[in-house]
Order: structure tokens, then C-alpha cells, then sequence
């Protein structure tokens, strides 16, 4: 634990200018976009359209009330005690959740210094056993075995998923488990709608949606021990007025869990969840 506390607080000095010079040009484009969702205060050319064009997809994401409670239950009944990682943690969102949860240590990566940053000064001052450093997902500097948890919120789509499932088991300990959050690229109504905001996503990102191929790639090299589904009505709450919404959400939700259980159907949610474990070989 010690020795892992070193090494955090030798990467918390890592240049950023030093860090990103040998970064391929797709991980660059994350950086930029990164920046102007999560910190567009301290970027340079972050004007109001582009600040606005990137989040325009926010308001779809705060109709996921059920995939958000799923989370922080599996949190607060995960990570007590334990080593955590948060794998390009964006916002600091959920790694912030988890140290509310009383870990012995949770650590937030991410490519982009502004990012890292604005999590530092939000959420590190509140919580001293939080650690925000700059870290490429597929060329982790953090060392071997030294994770109790990881949680991959929207991460996946971001990176050559077959690296960093590689990276995740490297850093895994054994009996180690991991949480994934990602969206699913099967509906087509969905991908009407991605291909309508394509500057709410990188390049990289918008062609590297997950199906169940990629969750299989993850599962040949850690055990797959649940997968879920979310979303498929209950998105559509985002059209009613405000004033209704909660109501109509609650509902569609209940819809979900009903429509979401019958197989083929699963493929049409927004968003599906897997839970792995490294084995104890």
C-alpha cells in the first residue's frame, strides 16, 4: 500500500506536455474533447457552440436514474475496504461516489491534464485517499496486481479494447473484479441518433460502440459473472415536459425491466452492464 501511494504521487508529477508527446493522434482528439466537456473553463478556443454541441447529448443521460442506482449500490456493497479504480474517470463523478463508499484507496485515471485537474481541486481536497493522475488505459504506469476493483464507465468504446482488457487483467488482483458501463450498438433508432450528433463523440468513439463480440473479448480473459440491460423505453422520457417527467420515467422503467428480460429484446437497450472477476490463477 505504501509503495502504491509512492507511485501515485510520483505520477501526480508526471508533465503533461511530457505525457502526451507520444500519444497517437485518436488518444489527442479524447484529450480535446475530454477537456471541453469536463473543464472548458481552462481550455483555450473552448467557445460556447463547441462547449454546447459536445454536451448536446447530456440531457438523454439524465434519464438513466436505473442504471445509476444499479451503480452506486454495486459501490457501496463493492468497494468498502478496497483498492479502487476508476479507468478514464471523465467528470470524477463515480470516482467520487466510491470514496464516499470508505475504500482504502480509489484512483481516477485519464489522458486529459485539464480533467485531471478540475477532479483534483473538486474532489481530492474533500477526500485525501482520492488520486486523480494522468494515465493512458493502454499503457497503464500503474503497477502489477495492485487493484481490488476496476470500474470502466464509458471507457470501453474509447480504446483498442483488446490492449486494454490486456491492461485491466495486468492490473487486476486475483479474484479482482471489474464493473462496465457501456452503451450497446445494436438499435438502429439509437444510431439514427449518434450519427445526428457526431460532435458529441470522437471519431474513435463513434465507430467503436460495444457489442456483445467486444463484452466476449473481455470475458475470454476474465470470468463474466452478470451482464444487464437498461434503456430501451425509458430514454424517451427525455421528450416529455418536466413537469411529468418523473412519473413517465418511473414508469418507462418499470416497462424496461419487464421488456429487457426477454432475450433477443436485450440487444435493443441504450446501455448494458457486466460485471467480471479475475480468476484466482
Amino acid at each position: 500500500m505504501e509503495n502504491l501511494i509512492k507511485k501515485l504521487e510520483e505520477l501526480g508529477r508526471v508533465n503533461s506536455e511530457d505525457f502526451i508527446k507520444n500519444l497517437e493522434d485518436r488518444k489527442l482528439e479524447e484529450i480535446k474533447h475530454s477537456d471541453l466537456i469536463h473543464a472548458p473553463q481552462d481550455m483555450t478556443g473552448a467557445t460556447d457552440d463547441k462547449v454546447k454541441k459536445a454536451a448536446k447529448t447530456r440531457p438523454v443521460y439524465e434519464t438513466n436514474i436505473a442504471v445509476r442506482g444499479y451503480i452506486n449500490k454495486w459501490i457501496k456493497e463493492e468497494c468498502e475496504g478496497k483498492v479502487v479504480i476508476d479507468l478514464a474517470c471523465g467528470s470524477g463523478e463515480i470516482t467520487e461516489k466510491i470514496a464516499q463508499s470508505n475504500p482504502k484507496l480509489v484512483i481516477g485515471t485519464e489522458l486529459a491534464h485539464l480533467t485531471v485537474k478540475a477532479n483534483q481541486e473538486r474532489i481530492s481536497k474533500k477526500f485525501p485517499n482520492a488520486y486523480f493522475i494522468l494515465d493512458d488505459c493502454e499503457k497503464s504506469s500503474l503497477p502489477d496486481n495492485c487493484a481490488d476493483i476496476i470500474i470502466c464507465s464509458g471507457m470501453l468504446h474509447h480504446v483498442d479494447i483488446n490492449t486494454a482488457s490486456d491492461e485491466i487483467k495486468r492490473l487486476l488482483k486475483k479474484n479482482g473484479k471489474m464493473l462496465a458501463i457501456e452503451a450497446l450498438k445494436y438499435n438502429p433508432i439509437f444510431n439514427w441518433y449518434r450519427n445526428r450528433t457526431p460532435e458529441a463523440r470522437t471519431h474513435w468513439e463513434a465507430a467503436h460502440i460495444l457489442g456483445l463480440n467486444e463484452a466476449n473479448l473481455i470475458g475470454s480473459k476474465l470470468k463474466v459473472i452478470k451482464i444487464k440491460y437498461w434503456q430501451l423505453f425509458s430514454i424517451l422520457s427525455v421528450f416529455f415536459p418536466k413537469r411529468i417527467r418523473t412519473g413517465v420515467l418511473f414508469f418507462f422503467n418499470l416497462l424496461d425491466k419487464i421488456v429487457l428480460s426477454i432475450p433477443y429484446v436485450q440487444r435493443m437497450s441504450w446501455i448494458f452492464t457486466f460485471e467480471l472477476e479475475k480468476d484466482k490463477i
